[in-house]
């Protein structure tokens, strides 16, 4: 099993990653060369493939905090039933029917590992589970008796953190390796082509 999981592992992720690496380090090689013999060409081509991507306008829908309250206010009580409904079934499979012991060695004997790990992993797995469905319940008693109670709650405890604003400077286009490129094309060439040519050295003996 274990020699089998390696194998798949290395099919799946050391060869491609191995190619990746190895086709990266060709075209590095290409613009190396291109950087100290044809400079011009070069940053051209870089001028005419450089398009910046504002994810603070793509991402500007989902940064507007918007307020369901009216809505589950509205329908609280079905909402509430559902919930409770819903968490009442879920702990009473997770007391009757599971068992995080037997799953924890049955895991363990398929995955090749400790049993004391894979129990550990299946049993706060269903604590966390069994807390969430008793929490749950409390939450929908107070949405379908105590709204007003449950809103100030949410009022006290929710607080609204925009990440457009958080991350402003992320956003912006910092290109200090371009101008270097501009004032010392082949010298940064000469050094890309020997970085590149070591890497293709080495994945190749890897590879061939």
């Amino acid at each position: 099993m274990t020699d089998t999981m390696t194998h798949v592992a290395q099919q799946l992720l050391v060869s491609p990653l191995l190619w990746l690496l190895f086709i990266g380090g060709v075209f590095s090689v290409a613009i190396g060369i291109g950087l100290v013999c044809f400079s011009s060409r070069v940053f051209y081509f870089c001028d005419r493939m450089n398009q910046w991507v504002s994810f603070r306008r793509a991402l500007k829908p989902a940064a507007i905090p918007r307020d369901s309250w009216p809505f589950f206010e509205r329908y609280r009580r079905w909402f509430a039933l559902v919930f409770i409904v819903a968490s009442i079934f879920s702990i009473t499979h997770l007391v009757t029917r599971i068992d995080a012991h037997q799953l924890g060695m049955l895991a363990s004997s398929r995955l090749q590992v400790p049993p004391a790990f894979a129990e550990w992993i299946f049993s706060s797995v269903w604590w966390f589970l069994l807390i969430g469905s008793v929490l749950t319940i409390a939450v929908s008693v107070m949405l379908g008796f105590f709204p007003a109670a449950l809103h100030r709650l949410d009022q006290q405890s929710g607080r609204w953190f925009s990440l457009r604003h958080t991350y402003k400077d992320v956003d912006l286009m910092y290109t200090p390796l371009d101008k270097l490129a501009y004032r010392y094309p082949r010298a940064l060439g000469g050094l890309i082509v020997i970085a590149a040519l070591a890497n293709v050295i080495v994945v190749s003996r890897q590879l061939f």
